[in-house]
């Protein structure tokens, strides 16, 4: 008698969960081989529900990591830093989803917004660090994956509408390294072009003009 490895009940275990949350309208369709996406899912919306929803060619990849792991190592998960190269040349975002067997729970993180939760320095691996922040639910993919996805693409094909508004987070933020980025900013490039504020308790908020 043959006998499946675990590996693999995971593996589909973590397919079927992720599968669940999407809405009925957004097709998901299994990546083979598996370069390091699983699966890539399509979003289309009805503006009214009695009428066919539509595709407007937003779309996003999912990289499964499923776990037996019951301890406090459950919430992360290295990956190689070929794999990140590999992520940030698609033309779509890719979701890095964490199933945890023991509780039946996804996580999600978006290689993207990855800067905040990788260690600092080159290591052999990458690693993503989840929290509750970061749980999946139906109403958490419903609600904001479509947004982020939009994001993503008005960023890559440059039709972000400005004023612009970027967050800065780090331990240097502070009244006074706001006060003085604005001075060098409108030392080089003129003045009211651009503005940095102090966001309590560790975020410079940058501004780009219209003029950009």
């Amino acid at each position: 008698m043959t006998s499946r490895p675990r590996s693999h009940a995971l593996d589909t275990a973590s397919v079927r969960k992720f599968t669940s949350l999407l809405p009925d309208d957004w097709p998901d369709q299994e990546v083979k081989p598996d370069y390091g996406v699983d699966l890539r899912v399509s979003l289309w919306f009805a503006d009214d529900p009695s009428l066919p929803a539509k595709h407007d060619g937003l779309e996003f990849g999912v990289q499964l990591k499923a776990t037996d792991d019951e301890s406090e190592h459950a919430l992360s998960v290295g990956v190689s830093w070929q794999h990140i190269e590999f992520w940030e040349q698609l033309g779509y975002p890719v979701l890095v989803v964490r199933y945890v067997a023991a509780t039946d729970a996804l996580y999600g993180m978006w290689v993207h917004e990855r800067g905040r939760h990788l260690e600092p320095k080159p290591l052999k691996q990458a690693w993503f660090r989840f929290d509750e922040s970061h749980r999946l639910t139906p109403d958490v993919v419903t609600d904001s994956i479509p947004p982020k996805v939009a994001a993503f693409r008005a960023a890559r094909t440059r039709s972000l509408r400005l004023p612009l508004r970027l967050r800065a987070m780090g331990s240097i933020a502070s009244p006074s390294q706001a006060i003085l980025f604005n001075t060098e900013f409108d030392r080089l490039l003129g003045t009211g072009r651009m503005s940095v504020e102090y966001g309590y308790p560790s975020e410079l908020i940058v501004t780009l003009g219209p003029w950009v």
